[in-house]
């Protein structure tokens, strides 16, 4: 009985030891969100087929930690039309366990290249829920 009580000290004390010697694991404060775009986005009225409408986005990021992440690609929503193109909110990645609470302003653009002619329905999220709608004009 002696030697499973010793056994069993011994270890437990070997565990404790090796346990007490594994280095802690930092904590990882890594956070992924979207940024609520703040002002409207400039679009042109016109652009020839071939050109790119590029979209500028102001938005703000959630805490000091915040970088932009990019766009999600954009998708195209079939049922109505193939010209209707739903811009997602930009990603942004909060790194760091201890942030500031300066919120950074971002300035973004995006850039779409239409395939045929005829007038594309772009949509966006303002403010963090209002569906913005732009039409541009493909000749």
């Amino acid at each position: 009985m002696k030697k499973i009580s010793l056994l069993s000290t011994m270890i437990f004390a070997v565990l404790f030891i090796i346990n007490s010697c594994t280095p802690e694991r930092e904590p990882t404060c890594t956070r992924r969100g979207f940024g609520t775009i703040t002002e409207p986005a400039v679009f042109p009225d016109t652009i020839a087929l071939g050109q790119s409408v590029s979209v500028g986005f102001t938005f703000a990021g959630n805490n000091g930690c915040s970088k932009f992440n990019g766009f999600d690609p954009i998708y195209f929503n079939d049922l109505v039309s193939p010209h209707d193109i739903y811009i997602p909110a930009p990603k942004i990645i909060d790194e760091g366990c201890v942030c500031t609470e300066m919120v950074p302003i971002f300035n973004e653009s995006y850039s779409y290249f239409p395939e045929d002619t005829g007038a594309y329905y772009f949509y966006y999220t303002l403010y963090g829920d209002i569906q913005k709608t732009d039409t541009v004009f493909v000749y």
